[in-house]
């Protein structure tokens, strides 16, 4: 429910008229109840709170949560009426009003978790001053969370992984299997890691020096535009090298889990790579951009898929709804700066290579 109201801002459905605006804001602030909802009911089961208290809590949280969605819808009718020159509705200017309102009954929501979280405080005084600091603040934070698209997608990936791990905690773990335990680095494969790891930082560096300075030393390349995409196209191709690296010396300690994640991002900078290849005014440029960001996101749920129980349909879809949200938060834009992060892996994969070299027991191989 978290991802709706992306969804419709980026096809454009949340411009067609105030009904759809209002919709929009409707469901992101009902995911944002639903997330409050689940947080609390994790920390009920881990123990850091009471349910009485996560009662008094969720009592509170759904009329915190309507007064955040009027606020916010508040506020969009004031500007368009503001924008429009047209005479200031009273509900649009009832923004400030609502702002308060929301903030104050948020912080009652928050008032009982935070007394039972504090609970190791002995003076009461204390404890009830600290949990009122906490609670004002903590509203507000979440208020503006809530209202951003990226903030409130975050939020509900960490709920659904941390509850994901604690599910997982009721399913015996798997016994290694005998190939995993077999999985070592030798002193050969390892000269090969670092051999590959730091040429690639080389490599990649100067890929970042290119895309930044290039046009200015190079006239061949054209102007600024030109070198960035030439750089981040090169960048790209490089960084591969750094996945393959990483996954290698990884391998040995965690199995051939990490495969998974790291197929995804060679397809991922494969993809980056592409869109760059074409031209900017190419109708695949832009797919092949999206694509590499969903591939990103797509690694970054393959890694917790360990830790998800449940049957295999199960978690699949908790990975399909993790990847998405990590996509749609943050997997976009790391991918487009792939060029320029990839040689700071690259140089500490170097470095941790040459001073504690990775086995699968953890331990440091001699030379």
């Amino acid at each position: 429910m978290c991802l709706v109201p992306a969804i419709m801002l980026v096809s454009g459905a949340a411009v067609v008229g105030p009904w759809m605006d209002a919709a929009r804001v409707t469901v992101q602030f009902l995911g944002a109840l639903l997330v409050s909802v689940a947080a609390g009911a994790m920390l009920v089961r881990a123990g850091v709170i009471h349910a009485e208290a996560a009662l008094v809590a969720l009592a509170a949280a759904v009329p915190a949560w309507l007064l955040g969605a009027l606020t916010v819808a508040s506020w969009s009718v004031g500007f368009d009426e503001a924008d429009a020159g047209a005479t200031r509705s009273w509900f649009g200017s009832a923004t400030g009003t609502l702002l308060i309102c929301a903030w104050a009954v948020g912080a009652a929501a928050l008032l009982p978790v935070a007394f039972a979280m504090l609970g190791a405080v002995r003076s009461r005084t204390a404890r009830i001053t600290s949990s009122a600091g906490l609670s004002v603040t903590g509203a507000l934070a979440l208020g503006v969370t809530a209202a951003t698209f990226v903030g409130l997608i975050v939020g509900a990936a960490a709920v659904l992984i941390v509850a994901s791990i604690q599910l997982r905690g009721l399913v015996p773990a798997r016994a290694p299997q005998e190939h995993e335990r077999s999985l070592v680095l030798t002193p050969t494969k390892r000269r090969i890691i670092v051999a590959s790891s730091a040429a690639a930082a080389v490599f990649g560096v100067g890929c970042a020096v290119f895309a930044l300075t290039g046009s200015s030393w190079a006239p061949a390349v054209g102007d600024s535009t030109t070198a960035m995409r030439v750089g981040i196209l090169a960048g790209a191709l490089v960084a591969i090298v750094t996945v393959g690296a990483g996954a290698a010396a990884l391998l040995p300690r965690m199995g051939r889990i990490v495969l998974g994640p790291a197929l995804a991002l060679v397809a991922a900078l494969l993809a980056l790579a592409s869109s760059y290849i074409l031209d900017e005014t190419s109708p695949l440029s832009w797919p092949l951009h999206l694509a590499a960001g969903v591939l990103t996101g797509l690694a970054v749920g393959l890694m917790f898929a360990p830790m998800l129980p449940g049957a295999r349909w199960f978690r699949i879809l908790l990975i399909a709804a993790i990847s998405v949200a990590a996509a749609i938060s943050f997997g976009f834009m790391v991918i487009t700066a792939a060029a320029f992060l990839a040689p700071a892996f690259a140089i500490l994969l170097t470095v941790v290579l040459l001073r504690r070299p990775i086995l699968l027991n953890g331990t440091a191989a001699v030379s």
